[in-house]
């Protein structure tokens, strides 16, 4: 953990961005970063805007979970097949890599290394081959 002074950190905020849109912010008054009581007007050096869709869905009173990012993201448009290149286009804090090396349609999902089940793709049917390996 880092003191407030080591960030420059500053109590409220000078400019337009501040800590409640920050993606290390802890609600209600915490920071993964910088220790002591954070408040969501102040504001640091390691700041980093949050992803305009996670903040969307907390907003919204939504739980951010991968499935809902993936429905925000591509509603009934969800790619087919889904690559690894679509999971790292997800925030970190959703992606799921458990899906790699699984056989789909009786076919190893690109870039697979393990027998766990893709997870669940909003909108789109998956059909499983459990039998094939």
């Amino acid at each position: 953990m880092r003191s407030k002074e080591s960030v420059d950190y500053e109590h409220p905020a000078q400019g337009p961005d501040h800590c409640g849109e920050c993606e290390h912010f802890i609600a209600p008054e915490a920071c993964e970063f910088v220790e002591g009581s954070i408040a969501a007007g102040d504001w640091c050096e390691l700041f980093e805007a949050e992803n305009p869709v996670m903040a969307e869905l907390r907003e919204a009173g939504i739980t951010p979970t991968r499935e809902a990012v993936i429905d925000a993201e591509w509603g009934s448009s969800v790619p087919d097949p889904w690559t690894l290149e679509h999971e790292l286009e997800l925030p970190e804090e959703v992606q799921d890599f458990s899906w790699l090396d699984k056989e789909v349609e009786g076919r190893p999902h690109p870039g697979a290394v393990n027998d766990e089940d893709p997870p669940e793709i909003p909108g789109r049917e998956q059909s499983r081959n459990s039998d094939s390996k």
